[in-house]
């Protein structure tokens, strides 16, 4: 996970070098797209880390005894 994580942080750095060589107005645009692109998608996930809690809440704890007994019956594999 965070070998991943180094990877895709590595990734933009790496891209804006390579588009640096087309020009400034693509270097630009790049720079542009990624930090529109980061900023929607911790936008989203801010948004989307607050349902399993509320989800939890709401099923009660009556999920985790199903689940348990659920996966422990091979989690509906044949």
């Amino acid at each position: 996970m965070v070998l991943t994580q180094l990877a895709q942080v590595a990734m933009m750095p790496t891209d804006l070098a390579f588009i640096g060589h087309i020009g400034p107005e693509a270097l630009a645009a790049a720079a542009l797209a990624i930090t529109l692109y980061l900023v929607s998608f911790t936008f989203g996930a801010g948004m989307l880390a607050p349902i399993a809690p509320w989800r939890r809440r709401r099923m009660g704890p009556g999920i985790l005894l199903w689940y348990s007994a659920h996966c422990a019956r091979g989690c509906g594999r044949r």
